[in-house]
This record gives structure tokens, sequence and C-alpha cells, in this order.
């Protein structure tokens, strides 16, 4: 006599990377395609532009040297950092919300790969946002006079994409940490990038913004000629590289042990 079959209702689903992938990537892209994120990023691009003219303005004689400056500095060192951190943790904390997690995590996906995966989308929304940024701030440059700035504009690219990488894994961590990810967050940066990546010694290489400078062009003060120093950019990627790594493998870590409350309960702050 044959055993009977196991009840359709009591079968366990295989998990499916390809489409806990899939699925994911809808989530999250679905997110970027709507009225309200466009007009956000219109916004942001529009102020951006907006302080760029102030600057070129105020800085004279408007140069290459100088404007590529100000996009290192203002742009991918201020700007970015704080932005693209505070997105990060929003989106990993996010799911962690009562109604959606016991929609998300009821999913027979490990949650360390459902973060990896996470990031993954949300960071390639996100450089598709800074890409055009990056892209207008650049058209801005040659319009003014800096036509330069076209053959600049891929180190800019390399240092944006290996800056929004790093950031983004830092703010996921951070929103798996705690709900105040945003001052946790804003005290890492006033810490870490502006106080000890400005030390002069070897402790300032701890600090993203360096690595990221070290992707971008370089002028020199007394001829204003562009120079790449193409050491420290491979050594700069290995490094953010690893970071990212190593803060979404830790990030997941601890994302595998949160309880995560069900229903209308209350988030508990942590």
């Amino acid at each position: 006599m044959n055993a009977p079959e196991p009840h359709p209702a009591f079968d366990r689903p295989l998990p499916s990377w390809s489409c806990a992938w899939g699925g994911i990537w809808r989530l999250t892209a679905g997110r970027w395609l709507n009225l309200r994120h466009a007009a956000n990023l219109v916004g942001m691009i529009a102020l951006l532009v907006l302080i760029a003219y102030v600057s070129s303005r105020w800085n004279r004689p408007f140069t290459e040297a100088r404007y590529a400056g100000w996009i290192c500095s203002f742009y991918l060192g201020f700007v970015m950092p704080i932005l693209v951190l505070i997105s990060g943790g929003g989106a990993i904390r996010d799911d962690m919300k009562p109604g959606t997690a016991d929609y998300l995590f009821t999913r027979p996906v490990r949650r360390p790969v459902y973060v990896s995966f996470k990031y993954l989308a949300h960071m390639a929304c996100t450089q598709a946002d800074y890409l055009l940024a990056l892209a207008v701030l650049t058209g801005f440059g040659v319009l003014r006079g800096a036509p330069g700035m076209i053959s600049a504009a891929p180190l800019l690219l390399l240092a944006q994409v290996g800056g929004i990488a790093a950031y983004e894994a830092l703010g996921i961590l951070f929103g798996v940490l705690t709900s105040r990810y945003v001052i946790v967050g804003l005290g890492y940066i006033a810490i870490v990038e502006f106080g000890i990546g400005n030390i002069r010694t070897q402790i300032n290489q701890m600090a993203i913004a360096r690595q990221v400078r070290s992707l971008a062009p370089v002028y020199s003060i007394q001829t204003g000629a562009r120079t790449c120093d193409w050491q420290a950019a491979v050594s700069a990627a290995g490094i953010l590289a690893a970071a990212c790594v190593l803060l979404i493998a830790i990030a997941g870590t601890i994302f595998s042990f949160r309880e995560m409350a069900g229903g209308q309960a209350r988030e508990d702050g942590l």
C-alpha cells in the first residue's frame, strides 16, 4: 500500500534566490517609480545647481579645478554621504515595520540573504538617482566654461559609485541596529568623516570620504592640471569593496537575530 501523499497545506516552500531577488527588486524599484520620488529628485538636483551657481559666482575665476574641487568637497563629501546614509537606513527600517515584517519575513528566504538583496536593489536605484545628479552638475560646469569637466566625469563617477556603495551599506547597518539611525548616522559623519577623516595621520584612512577622494581626480594647485594616482585609486576601491562586504555581513548577521514585532505592535526603538 502506498504512503499517503502530503497535504499541500503542509508542504514547505523551497527558497529560490532568483525569485527572492526578483521580488525584492520589484518592491524596491516600485518605490522609486512614483511622482513623489521624481519630484524630490528634481528638487534636490535643482537645489544643487543653484548652490553650484552661487559658488561659481563667488569663487572667481570659474575653472575646472575649482569646480571639480567643489563637487568633491561639497557634493561627494557632504551632501551625498548624509542623504545616502539616511536613505539606506530608512530602506531597511521600513521593512522592519510590523505590517511589512508580517509579509516579508514569513517567506522562505534567509534574513542575511534578504539584507544582501535589499542592499543591492536599493543601491542600484540610488546609483541611478545620483548618476542623473552628477550628469546635471557636469553639464552645468561645461555650460559655465569648463569643458574639461567632460573628461573628468568618469573619475568623478567612479568616486561617486564607490561612495554610494559604502555609505549605503553603512546606512543599512545603522538601520538594523536602531530606529534612531538618522541621529547615529549624523553623529558618525560628524565624528569620523569630518573629524577623524581630516586628521593628518594614518587613522584618517578609516573615513569613507578619504577613500572616495582617492578615486576622484586631483588638480595641481600651481598649474591646475588634472592627475590621478592610480595606485591609490585601486587601493581605495579595494578598501571600499571590502568595507561594503563587511558591513553587509555584519548587518545580515545582526538582522538574523532580530525579533520582529507583528500586527499593530509598536516598534521597540532599538
